[in-house]
């Protein structure tokens, strides 16, 4: 949404929790405090007559709703993972990171699965940036994901392939739209918003965005994150860490 009104949009927020951060004046111009229904966003739509319609990735019903209205061509989905894939392996592992707008595939970095370090597997739970594998095979994964992605015809978007070592050969583990943890994690490693940059290029802006981006004075930094977990509070001695049990995470900068 900040995104959006760096565009110059004004931006229209309906939402159903009043204690989101989003409820805040500076993501949002307008605040509707309503049920998100499809009742609902028929009247702020007659109301609003927006040009944009962001819709969440997972609220299918809604977008089902508005591609049978007169506004199915303003809707605007952001694929995006909120809960990640659960995957265990105990061989080195690095997840790819880039954004594909239909023609290019622009690298967003890589990273470091690390074993976590009460089970010693890894499980994404654990994670590094930058990856510290040397250039040359940076270079081999960094190929073998771009090639992966064409193969498989996605559409635009934001995607992390996850491989793991196999002898001495990398091997697909996981390919999905990149997890809103990571695209956090991310974001303060390379230190650029990349939800922007995906909104950038649903826009048609993708070019002035890059524009906007050689002019950061700053290096990405390197940083590791440690999921969290409620084992302790809730006294459940035997649970296993992984990614269906994170409740935050914490983030360690790396001198």
């Amino acid at each position: 949404m900040q995104a959006l009104k760096a565009q110059g949009y004004q931006v229209i927020l309906l939402n159903d929790n009043p204690s989101s951060v989003t409820m805040a004046s500076v993501v949002a111009d307008k605040i509707y405090v309503e049920p998100r229904t499809t009742e609902v966003v028929r009247e702020v739509a007659y109301l609003e007559q927006p040009a944009i319609i962001l819709v969440p990735a997972m609220a299918a019903e809604m977008r089902q709703f508005l591609a049978e209205t007169t506004w199915a061509d303003k809707v605007m989905t952001l694929q995006m993972v909120d809960a990640p894939h659960d995957f265990t392996t105990t061989t080195p592992t690095v997840a790819v990171n880039v954004l594909f707008d239909g023609n290019v595939i622009y690298p967003l970095g890589m990273i470091d699965e690390l074993p976590d370090p009460q089970t010693q597997q890894i499980a994404g739970t654990f994670r590094q940036y930058p990856t510290q594998l040397a250039s040359e095979v940076q270079q081999e994964v960094q190929n073998l994901a771009n090639e992966t992605l064409l193969e498989a015809g996605v559409a635009k978007g934001i995607y992390q392939l996850i491989f793991a070592k196999d002898n001495d050969t990398w091997k697909l583990v996981l390919q999905h739209p990149i997890p809103a943890p990571d695209v956090a994690f991310l974001s303060k490693a390379v230190r650029l918003n990349i939800a922007g940059l995906v909104m950038a290029m649903r826009l048609g802006t993708l070019e002035q965005y890059f524009q906007t981006l050689a002019e950061l004075p700053m290096p990405p930094q390197q940083l590791q994150y440690r999921s969290l977990y409620p084992f302790k509070a809730l006294h459940l001695a035997q649970a296993k860490p992984n990614k269906s049990h994170i409740v935050g995470a914490t983030i360690k900068w790396l001198p």
